[in-house]
């Protein structure tokens, strides 16, 4: 991928004021991920609980993909059966998420998990890149 793809980050988030200054075109609609297509990647930290349903529309979909997904992903049944070409992006360290009710931040605990970036169809230079 380059120059200036179109890519749907979701929900509305810091990181697509940053794609934008990097010159993307940044799509965030209030639609149902599950009824439309938009954009030519996905870029998203989507609800944990929804992993299994939202992986398998990413696969329908075929489009290059950014995901934030905790590690243990990597063992389970429905994502290795949906991926075997997955790429990763590895943080430096744990990845603290915010709160947000009613689109106000509000105090959250320390992540108990690590996260990786899971990276479909993106031409990274190496299947695992370390963030320095």
């Amino acid at each position: 991928m380059g120059g200036r793809e179109r890519l749907h980050p979701s929900p509305p988030h810091p990181l697509g004021s940053l794609l934008t200054e990097l010159g993307f075109d940044v799509i965030h609609e209030d639609v149902d991920f599950f009824t439309h297509d938009l954009g030519e990647c996905v870029v998203t930290n989507p609800p944990f609980s929804e992993l299994p349903r939202v992986l398998a529309r990413l696969r329908e979909l075929g489009k290059p993909f950014v995901v934030i997904m905790p590690c243990s992903t990597l063992t389970t049944r429905y994502f290795r059966d949906l991926f075997q070409d997955i790429q990763v992006i590895v943080p430096r360290r744990r990845i603290q998420f915010r709160k947000l009710v009613d689109g106000v931040e509000v105090p959250a605990g320390r992540c108990s998990f690590d996260c990786l970036y899971f990276c479909w169809r993106l031409g990274l230079p190496r299947d695992v890149v370390f963030l320095t």
